[in-house]
C-alpha cells in the first residue's frame, strides 16, 4: 500500500506539511519513502482506492489501521482495486 503523508515532520497530527511525504508501506511495517514520480508510475492506469482516517489518530494507529485494511484487500477487494493508498493528515485538536 501506499501513503500520501501531509503531517507536519511525518506525524504532528496538528500541523500540515508544507510538502507532501510520499511511501510504499509494506508488510513489515515500513515505510520505503517514494517520489511523485515513482508513486504516479505505480498508479498508472490503475483502479486506486482511496483512504482517509479519521480525526485524532496518532501515526502509529493510522499506520496499524491501514495495514490491516491492506490485509483485507488482499482477501476480498483485490479483483476490484489494484492500489491503496492511505492520505494521512493534520486533524488537529478538533473532535469532528
Amino acid at each position: 500500500m501506499y501513503i500520501i503523508n501531509l503531517r507536519q515532520d511525518g506525524i504532528n497530527g496538528n500541523a500540515f506539511s508544507e510538502t507532501e511525504q510520499l511511501f510504499h508501506l509494506n508488510r513489515h511495517r515500513q515505510l520505503d519513502q517514494l517520489s511523485e514520480a515513482e508513486l504516479m508510475q505505480t498508479m498508472e492506469h490503475k483502479n486506486i482506492l482511496m483512504l482517509v482516517h479519521g480525526v485524532n489518530l496518532s501515526i502509529t494507529d493510522v499506520l496499524s489501521f491501514y495495514l490491516t485494511l491492506d490485509q483485507q484487500h488482499v482477501k476480498s477487494l483485490a479483483t476490484h482495486y489494484d492500489v491503496i493508498i492511505g492520505f494521512i493528515w493534520s486533524g488537529g485538536e478538533a473532535r469532528f
